[in-house]
């Protein structure tokens, strides 16, 4: 497995990708009306990635990378679950 220096990380955080604040409340909205289909679906129509979430935590878990990478701040209940991934691991 290979070692990342510092850089590399910084640089690689430094590339990803930004997600729009109003992108994050389409896939909140798509959730709380549609459920997990309404998600699907909006990636479906919205672009090529299909991740064919299986549940709701699935979901707010992708949510939740997302913002994290994009550097957005996460709120109360985000933070809640994030924590609860980092101890998973």
């Amino acid at each position: 497995m290979k070692k990342f220096s510092k850089e590399d990380i910084i640089r690689l955080f430094g590339d990803a990708p930004v997600i729009a604040p109003e992108l994050i409340d389409e896939f909140y909205d798509a959730l709380n009306t549609g459920g997990v289909d309404g998600v699907n679906e909006l990636f479906r129509t919205k672009g090529t990635f299909d991740p064919n979430f299986k549940d709701k935590k699935a979901v707010i878990d992708y949510i939740v990378l997302m913002k994290q990478f994009s550097g957005m701040e996460l709120t109360l209940e985000e933070q809640v679950i994030a924590d609860l991934n980092k101890n998973k691991n």
